[in-house]
């Protein structure tokens, strides 16, 4: 009879500890790979590069030892809700097209009812390419509301695009945007110019330009400061229950 020769796995164990460190790495480069976090849309390409510029600053919730990469400091083309004094920030990095966004926006009006002279809300523009080109109109909708009717007009807008949109890229048309322009009082011809001439493309991309470097990465993306200037980034559409641990635990 023909002596058999030895198999791989009757080899040198030296040999085998190695295959095993291999495969073991492998296995976990594939199942670790590609994850996403619930309730959060995530973005999809990484082909865009804005320049954020910060000369035009506001010093209400400069953030200091934050523990994000970096936060960009409120300025005077930010939307705020609540109580600007306020010694808490809650930021927000949105898409009106997301529904995790939608989903997220009661909680966000929750916040400021129960926190009210506590924290303050300020909405960032993070329109996620594959909900493109409807959320960046939608962007630009409630930027060219704030243009003729202030902070009241944008988040006048704000609201309607939540109430309205199904979502997902196609939830609405943009003729639905300037109609509800209309009964805020904007003239119908001026707000589709301002729709048309892209006036404020660079605005919407350096928030979105911002909040990358902050270290968000998908929809909604929070960042919540305290009175002390200590940042906390928050991803995803978390229950209010956990905001409301967020805040008390900072709350004297």
């Amino acid at each position: 009879m023909q002596e058999s020769k030895p198999g791989f796995f009757d080899g040198n164990p030296k040999m085998l500890f190695v295959f095993g460190l291999v495969i073991g790495i492998a296995l976990t480069a594939i199942l670790g790979g590609g994850s996403s976090l619930p309730g959060n849309d995530t973005v999809a390409q990484a082909d865009e590069k804005i320049v954020v510029d910060t000369d035009d600053t506001d010093p209400v919730a400069q953030p200091s030892g934050s523990d994000v990469a970096s936060v960009p400091i409120i300025t005077s083309e930010d939307h705020v809700r609540g109580d600007e004094t306020a010694p808490l920030t809650w930021i927000e990095y949105s898409d009106f097209e997301c529904p995790f966004c939608k989903r997220f926006a009661p909680s966000m009006e929750d916040m400021l009812e129960d926190y009210e002279g506590q924290i303050k809300l300020v909405y960032r523009h993070f329109p996620l390419s594959f909900h493109r080109p409807l959320a960046l109109t939608q962007a630009e909708a409630s930027e060219c509301a704030n243009e003729y009717l202030g902070n009241d007009g944008f988040w006048a807008m704000h609201d309607f695009i939540f109430d309205t949109t199904s979502s997902n890229g196609n939830g609405m048309t943009e003729q639905e945007l300037v109609d509800y322009a209309v009964e805020l009082g904007i003239n119908e011809s001026t707000f589709q110019t301002c729709l048309d001439d892209d006036r404020y493309v660079e605005h919407i991309e350096n928030d979105l330009d911002g909040g990358a470097a902050a270290g968000v990465t998908g929809t909604p993306g929070s960042i919540f400061i305290d009175a002390e200037g200590n940042a906390q980034l928050i991803s995803g559409a978390v229950p209010y229950s956990q905001i409301q641990l967020l805040i008390d635990a900072v709350i004297e």
